[in-house]
């Protein structure tokens, strides 16, 4: 399941350190082979829906409901391995989460809005980038942005099997998806989005 090199007591530190003092870790290749291909063929077979607030947001979803009842991703994201993990990098007993699964193709985005503010909290995104083709090109879009809300921002990396947890430790640090630009077109870009509070 998770990439072996994360699990060793030192790996574990590190990570749990580097959370601690930035507000964020990106883990890359985070599930073994095995795992990822699992969860690339599951996400093919779920039923996403599309949601269109023209003034919010452009995307496909797949509900946590339908996530948890998906019985594979639910082994994993389930999991002893994974909670533990999480549990042990954040300093903070999570015993269940819940993910999100979204799907951005051209013409899809999120915009910040003052009425759509997320309470301070740990999101964890597994980005899966791509699932139907070799890579996504960022210059397309889609790419996750954090603001802080002074003018600072950060940018996750669009690319397969990551793991970035990032720490929103104030309301007015808030994210959005950039739009998906007509270069990515007949492509679609692939998340899991969980929430820790």
């Amino acid at each position: 399941m998770i990439n072996k090199a994360y699990l060793d007591g030192e790996s574990l530190l590190k990570i749990q350190n580097t959370f601690k003092t930035e507000g964020s870790a990106l883990l890359f290749n985070f599930f073994d082979e095995e795992t990822l291909l699992e969860i690339k063929k599951t996400l093919s077979s779920l039923p996403f829906k599309e949601e269109k607030e023209v003034l919010k947001h452009n995307y496909a979803k797949c509900s946590p409901k339908l996530i948890l009842k998906n019985i594979p991703l639910k082994n994993i994201f389930q999991s002893k391995e994974f909670l533990g993990f999480l549990s042990f990098v954040l300093n903070k007993k999570i015993s269940s989460l819940s993910f999100s699964a979204y799907s951005f193709t051209w013409k899809d985005y999120t915009l910040l809005h003052d009425e759509v503010q997320e309470k301070p909290g740990v999101d964890i995104i597994l980005d899966l980038a791509a699932v139907h083709h070799e890579n996504w090109n960022e210059a397309w879009g889609g790419v996750i942005t954090y603001l802080d809300g002074s003018g600072e921002f950060r940018k996750l990396p669009v690319r397969k099997n990551v793991l970035a947890l990032v720490e929103r430790k104030t309301p007015e640090e808030q994210r959005f998806v950039q739009y998906v630009n007509h270069y990515a077109e007949g492509k679609k870009r692939y998340f899991l989005l969980g929430k820790v509070k």
